[in-house]
């Protein structure tokens, strides 16, 4: 898919690496709800493939920090992984950028599935929080999916708030039928 998206509101763009399609839709929800251990793997070396084939949209510096949306702390031990750092960890740091933990939730939110966008941006206010200094920074933030664009905002809003220079997003998955 490969499919850009351009700047807005706290994101300076976004780049979705596949359609969050039924297949997709399907293995995610097998890792977040079912406890798959295999699939992270998989689906992470397959970002690792498509970051290779594909030529790195400009406005994704390479002298940026990479990081990911962190999942609440209680999930993240149910799990055992964040989901983000599972699938580009590895593949961003082979194409030489630097991986960081650079945000941390502040409490838990309910999951976002079956919430309007309005009803996502209320949910995440305030759950965010930076870890270290980013002051002047460039942030590539990651996550699994993109469908309203609401968890990303919320992020790039803390970072910025922090003083991040700019946050770009790269997810796994869009669904672009959720976009505007």
């Amino acid at each position: 898919m490969g499919k850009i998206l351009p700047p807005e509101e706290a994101l300076d763009g976004a780049w979705l690496l596949f359609a969050y399609d039924q297949a997709v839709k399907e293995a995610i929800r097998k890792i977040k709800f079912a406890g798959d251990r295999e699939l992270p793997v998989l689906l992470g070396s397959e970002a690792g493939l498509a970051l290779d084939r594909e030529e790195w949209p400009a406005f994704l510096p390479q002298e940026a920090l990479v990081t990911g949306i962190p999942t609440d702390a209680r999930r993240r031990q149910e799990r055992g992984f964040d989901l983000p750092e599972v699938l580009f960890r590895q593949a961003v740091t082979e194409q030489g950028l630097v991986w960081r933990s650079l945000l941390k939730r502040t409490r838990p939110t309910e999951p976002l599935f079956s919430l309007n966008p309005e009803e996502r941006s209320l949910c995440l206010e305030g759950c965010f929080a930076v870890l270290g200094d980013v002051r002047g920074k460039k942030i590539i933030l990651t996550d699994d999916i993109f469908t309203t664009g609401a968890t990303m905002q919320e992020a790039a809003k803390t970072l910025r708030a922090a003083g991040a220079a700019g946050v770009t997003a790269l997810t796994f998955a869009g669904a672009l039928d959720n976009l505007g």
